[in-house]
């Protein structure tokens, strides 16, 4: 996968995930710790800069 096309691909990751944390019928998420920005994901094992 070219890096340009993660990057468009993870931009709108980030914006769907933005919606879901502040989306009052997904708010199980900011129990488990979400919010807006995260520093990690999870897709059968951890990845993210961690910072």
């Amino acid at each position: 996968m070219s890096r340009q096309l993660l990057t468009s691909v993870l931009k709108i990751s980030n914006q769907i995930n933005r919606s879901l944390v502040t989306d009052s019928r997904y708010s199980f998420l900011k129990q488990l710790g979400l919010s807006p920005e995260n520093p990690g994901l999870f897709d059968g094992r951890w990845g993210g800069s961690g910072e």
